[in-house]
Formats: C-alpha cells, sequence, structure tokens
C-alpha cells in the first residue's frame, strides 16, 4: 500500500472517532475543547478564517509540481463558528 493511501486511511480511522464524539452544528470552543483533550501531540493545527486542518501525517505530495505534503482532517466552520462538515483529506500549500 502507497504511503498516501495508509495515511488517509489513518485519517479515515480517526473521523469516525471525531465523529462519535463531536456532531456537525457543535460549537468551534466544544469541538476545540475535545481536540485539545484528545489529539496527540505530533498533530499540527492549522487555521484559516472558517477552516481548520489538523495534520496527522506528512508525506510526499502526490501532487506533481508539490512538495510536501499532508494528510488528515479538514474541519469546516459556519458562519456563527459552528462545525458545518468534517472530512478526511490531504493538502499541500507549498505547490508551484
Amino acid at each position: 500500500m502507497r504511503i498516501h493511501e495508509i495515511n488517509m486511511s489513518n485519517a479515515e480511522a480517526f473521523k469516525r472517532v471525531f465523529d462519535r464524539h463531536i456532531e456537525v452544528g457543535a460549537t468551534a470552543a466544544d469541538v476545540d475543547t475535545y481536540l485539545t483533550d484528545n489529539l496527540p501531540a505530533s498533530v499540527v493545527r492549522s487555521s484559516m478564517i472558517h477552516t481548520t486542518f489538523l495534520e496527522l501525517a506528512q508525506e510526499p505530495s502526490p501532487t506533481f509540481g508539490c512538495g510536501r505534503g499532508s494528510a488528515g482532517l479538514i474541519l469546516d466552520f459556519d458562519n456563527e463558528a459552528r462545525l458545518k462538515s468534517l472530512r478526511a483529506g490531504s493538502w499541500s500549500f507549498d505547490c508551484l
């Protein structure tokens, strides 16, 4: 199995655990409390205006022209700071 497939499988497994504890519509504060209490110290959190990225693994990017890639969970929040969606995914911020 390729590294990317393993990392995505691990992200999906973490999402299933997360889904058992936090539902869509939860406040950002509730999500933050859960993550603070339950995330391994190695997980990197990055936030933008309405999106939080939880980097569970680093990998060579599967996208040509990109450097280091990340795999993990992507949390989207609405304008009222409530969880709108959560998905396993991959991203890279250093593409050409």
